[in-house]
């Protein structure tokens, strides 16, 4: 119903309206990524720690790692945490897996425990004569040597047919 010159113009009007929208849309969203960029770029690149705050986990003669071993930071242990004054710092997960395998190594030479393993990353299943606390502060004083894996969940084991149950803990919370 409408004159055909007055529906032309509004056609040309709406279609530079919408051009301008879109325009509008991607610059916005180019800026929006530069943004990003920006400031993933300046959290990705955090300094690393004074050399002076490194020490460097021993090698052990009889037991080559394949794993490299990286250097380690020490922590203090949180107020109200039974642990050592320092304990290692895992650099990388390669480190991490290594301090695992110390852990179990170690672990399973304590009196009264047949054997231990990591059932999952923050759980360490440990099969024992007996789940008394005697055996279970053993334990944590392995584990407390490592800062990221002082807070694991441990499994006490009982053996077979025994009247004990298998029993849950966590040597330190933070």
């Amino acid at each position: 119903m409408l004159p055909q010159s007055l529906g032309e113009d509004v056609r040309i009007v709406s279609a530079q309206r919408a051009r301008q929208q879109v325009l509008m849309s991607w610059l916005g969203a180019l800026v929006i990524g530069i943004a990003l960029a920006v400031v993933l770029g300046m959290t990705a690149s955090a300094p690393e720690p004074a050399q002076a705050d490194r020490t460097v986990l021993p090698r052990k003669a009889a037991a080559p790692v394949q794993a490299p071993v990286a250097a380690a930071r020490t922590i203090t242990a949180p107020v109200g945490v039974s642990a050592p004054s320092t304990a290692l710092v895992a650099a990388s997960p390669e480190q991490e897996d290594v301090q695992r395998e110390d852990v179990v190594r170690r672990v399973a030479s304590l009196p009264g425990v047949s054997r231990a393993v990591w059932t999952t990353k923050s759980t360490l299943q440990v099969y024992v004569d007996e789940t008394s606390t005697e055996r279970f502060d053993e334990i944590c004083t392995v584990l407390l040597r490592y800062a990221g894996l002082r807070t694991a969940r441990v499994h006490l084991q009982p053996p077979e047919n025994s009247q004990q149950l298998a029993r849950f803990k966590q040597c330190a919370t933070m």
